[in-house]
């Protein structure tokens, strides 16, 4: 199935591609604003990402772009036969490398005070909301990460603070109920519930 939340609802920033698994990390690595796609099947098929990036459809809705936490499970949201087979082995990965403020944050920091940096490294990117940050310092005595330029924005205690590719290295995790990741880069497929690498990190 696709990616929905815990009301089993999809209706959030998304678009679709005629492209398969493989395709749909690529796009969604790629894409800072992406936080999750679902796929048909590896090499083709019909494959949707979550961002607001050229989005086509429910895009006023970001609830999804600034929370991946909401992504609670994979289903097949339709009646329909012919969707219903298409999607029989569909699967939704989701965004896993996040944190959240602890502490807000003005415009002009260049340091976030957060609840947990262990998925942060220097030379990620981060992004709070549509801002994107390249991290030149991790503290984990006192659980900030420092950015290369100042933020524009002020941001509330419990914001979501994301993991993004500066250099494809954004790790995308299996999310709801879908069966095992792709191979990793040694052609190893990983088991549920962990981290597909897919060569990229």
């Amino acid at each position: 199935g696709w990616c929905a939340n815990s009301d089993d609802k999809e209706g959030t920033a998304r678009t679709a591609f005629q492209v398969g698994c493989w395709g749909a990390l690529n796009l969604c690595e790629s894409d800072p604003l992406c936080v999750a796609f679902a796929c048909q099947n590896p090499t083709g098929g019909v494959s949707i990402l979550y961002t607001s990036t050229e989005c086509r459809q429910d895009c006023e809705n970001l609830d999804w772009v600034n929370n991946p936490k909401l992504i609670a499970q994979s289903l097949i949201g339709s009646n329909d036969s012919r969707i219903r087979e298409r999607w029989s082995r569909g699967r939704c990965y989701a965004q896993s490398a996040y944190t959240e403020l602890r502490e807000a944050s003005n415009a002009g920091n260049t340091s976030l005070e957060v609840t947990d940096p262990s998925a942060f490294r220097v030379g990620d990117g981060l992004r709070v909301y549509g801002e994107v940050k390249a991290i030149i310092e991790v503290s984990f005595l006192s659980r900030t990460l420092v950015v290369a330029t100042p933020f524009s924005g002020s941001y509330q205690k419990e914001v979501k603070v994301m993991r993004v590719p500066l250099d494809r290295a954004k790790r995308i995790a299996l999310g709801g109920n879908a069966a095992p990741c792709p191979p990793n880069a040694s052609g190893v497929n990983v088991a549920s519930g962990c981290s597909c690498h897919a060569g990229f990190s």
